[in-house]
């Protein structure tokens, strides 16, 4: 192994670009919503994100379903299960003509047999969510720092008291009282020395680059794919055209069959056919197994390949499935979507009994519930809480964290709904909310009374569901 040499930095004054109450670190969803929670709750607030737009993985990486099971009630409840912020967004998304009401979603997906692994999900305009995010922060006077880098964090003890960041105008400092962790890979926390998990090349879940493809028949495409259900006869007999592809090309098929199938007779909704964008199929994308996107190198190398099995896959379709002759790439996400990488240890440690078996906890702030189609044919469990304590990193102060990296363990994050979008929307609130809290208290965030955080939360939701 080579041995490492190393250039000493020479010691020179950092400008203090802005001091605030509460600094997020990372624009995505968790970010954007830890944001605006403080705001309202009275906060001045700062937001840094690498990106020249908001929205992380649902913008970036075209993740662009949100699920329907965290947005409408639980059996017999009143009120979504996850609803405050994210029902909020779906609902003025809606009014933008970017997406429809979960509910009108469901009732949609209700009436489609066509294939029941995508039962419940529903998608939105990205550039609609773009645009949607950075008004809602401009609306409660959020400080937004666009195309800006985290580069280290500033300490005194235990205590995070901001960060150093790097940008255009050069490398600055952004003071804060409280700092919230909202990189998706636990940028901060590492760089302030939190513990952290993280899973070896072997089981760490594969990275994803989702794609668009123009110029289809859809009309063509759909009578043949209805013919050979997941493409299996085509992937039996050509599959090894595309080596290790296959299962992804088949989810995408269903997703795409769900989108633009209806049962014979049934009017498609009009609101809902914007995203059944004439010709224009959204393909899940090309996977890169055995990367640490925490490491520059691997991340790296994730892009090429995948960027180079989108081509392959794109000719593949060209080739082989009717109404795909005259298609081409119409765009790929600006970066690899990512299921997991750094998991910070908390207060405690969320598990995957805990996912399954619907656990409930003293200090839960926040519930969300697996989907169906992870359990096929299993019937999905109850919800189960995530306590305050996956959000505080040990050793640390003046410290939060929301979004995919909180404290759960890789078995826990198997599943999508402890770190899907709509959960990650949830626990930036949370959040965003206990940040305030701990400063109106003038307490670090550990020793704020919940209780209070929780009537919080609740008032947010009833203000909602008014």
């Amino acid at each position: 192994m080579k041995t490492l040499r190393f250039f000493k930095e020479k010691a020179r004054d950092i400008p203090v670009l802005h001091e605030v109450d509460v600094l997020v670190g990372g624009g995505g969803t968790a970010g954007f919503t830890a944001a605006l929670s403080a705001a309202r709750l009275g906060a001045k607030v700062m937001i840094v994100e690498k990106y020249g737009f908001l929205g992380g993985m649902c913008t970036a990486g075209y993740v662009t379903l949100l699920p329907i099971w965290n947005l409408t009630p639980w059996k017999d409840e009143k009120g979504s299960l996850i609803g405050g912020i994210a029902e909020e967004i779906v609902d003025r998304l809606d009014e933008m003509g970017g997406s429809v009401k979960a509910s009108v979603a469901a009732r949609r997906q209700a009436k489609n047999p066509v294939l029941p692994y995508w039962p419940t999900w529903f998608q939105f305009d990205f550039e609609a969510m773009k645009i949607l995010m950075q008004e809602m922060l401009q609306e409660v006077g959020v400080r937004m720092l666009l195309h800006t880098y985290i580069a280290g964090t500033i300490r005194d003890g235990d205590k995070v008291k901001g960060l150093i960041v790097e940008n255009k105008s050069g490398r600055q400092a952004i003071m804060s009282n409280l700092t919230i962790d909202c990189t998706g890979d636990g940028d901060v926390s590492f760089f302030a020395g939190a513990s952290f998990e993280k899973e070896p090349a072997k089981t760490i879940m594969p990275v994803t680059l989702p794609f668009y493809m123009g110029n289809v028949d859809s009309e063509k495409a759909v009578g043949y794919l209805e013919k050979d259900p997941g493409l299996k006869r085509l992937l039996d007999k050509k599959g090894d055209e595309i080596v290790g592809e296959k299962q992804v090309l088949k989810a995408s098929v269903k997703l795409a069959l769900s989108r633009v199938s209806l049962p014979p007779g049934q009017q498609r909704e009009k609101k809902y056919a914007q995203f059944d964008r004439n010709g224009e199929w959204y393909v899940w994308g090309a996977h890169s197994s055995g990367k640490d996107v925490t490491d520059a190198y691997d991340l790296t190398d994730a892009e090429i390949e995948t960027r180079r099995k989108v081509w392959k896959i794109a000719n593949f379709l060209k080739r082989n499935v009717p109404g795909f002759e005259d298609s081409y790439v119409v765009t790929t996400a600006a970066q690899v979507g990512i299921r997991e990488s750094r998991r910070i240890v908390g207060g405690y440690v969320l598990t995957r009994d805990d996912v399954l078996k619907g656990n409930h906890f003293q200090d839960a702030i926040l519930r969300s519930r697996t989907g169906e189609w992870e359990l096929q044919p299993q019937e999905s469990p109850p919800p189960f809480d995530i306590p305050f304590r996956c959000i505080i990193p040990e050793k640390l102060d003046n410290l939060l964290v929301a979004g995919r990296c909180i404290s759960m363990e890789h078995e826990a994050a198997t599943f999508f709904s402890p770190r899907d979008i709509t959960t990650c929307m949830g626990l930036g609130e949370v959040a965003g909310a206990a940040a305030v809290l701990s400063l109106e208290e003038k307490k670090i965030p550990r020793e704020i009374d919940v209780t209070k955080l929780q009537k919080v939360l609740k008032g947010n939701n009833k203000r909602r569901n008014r």
